[in-house]
């Protein structure tokens, strides 16, 4: 069986490439100017949607695309499995787009595991540490100038919160949403620092 730390290893082997800076894995693209959610070009992590699920998906000749999160990291003997959320999280699209994210990553990553001959099937992926971290802009969530919508943004997110539950303990271990304020304040402190 496979644990955390042939993961990252396989990861490093087969996809160094793709451990790009944070600032342009959480690179928002959807309006007409690209802004980057968190600015930081110190930090690499794995580029996983843009980056290594386009590599597998190619290798293993597939045309359509599935849904991935924007980032891996490994710390800890620890996957982390990272989504950078920059709009406002009201949109069924986005609740449906999130929980999407993250059960075609798994996917991606266990046919990854397939296309360069990796033993490690689904049940030996779910068996390992992962945690699921959802960063939002909480400028757009919460930071508005009515209370009305301060309380609109935090609904948001507790519906958010109640959906993924789900998949708390079965997928992953944790869920964490955390504002890109705490994200760099917890997260990125605590495992990159100076």
């Amino acid at each position: 069986m496979k644990n955390e730390k042939d993961i990252e290893n396989f990861f490093k082997e087969n996809y160094s490439d793709y451990l790009q800076t944070i600032s342009l894995v959480s690179k928002d693209d959807s309006g007409e100017t690209p802004i980057s959610m968190i600015e930081n070009d110190d930090v690499k992590i794995f580029n996983f949607d843009k980056g290594v699920l386009k590599k597998i998906w190619n290798n293993l000749g597939k045309r359509y695309e599935i849904m991935a999160v924007d980032g891996l990291d490994f710390q800890n003997d620890t996957v982390y499995l990272i989504e950078f959320k920059n709009g406002k999280l009201n949109k069924k699209e986005d609740k449906i787009g999130i929980r999407l994210k993250l059960t075609e990553s798994l996917l991606g990553i266990v046919r990854g595991f397939e296309d360069i001959k990796f033993e490690c099937d689904f049940e030996n992926l779910l068996k390992l540490q992962k945690k699921y971290i959802l960063v939002y802009n909480e400028e757009k969530n919460y930071m508005s100038a009515s209370f009305g919508n301060i309380l609109e943004g935090r609904a948001n997110i507790q519906i958010l919160k109640e959906i993924l539950s789900e998949y708390e303990k079965t997928l992953v271990d944790k869920i964490l949403f955390m504002s890109k304020t705490d994200f760099e304040e917890f997260y990125l402190k605590k495992y990159y620092r100076d």
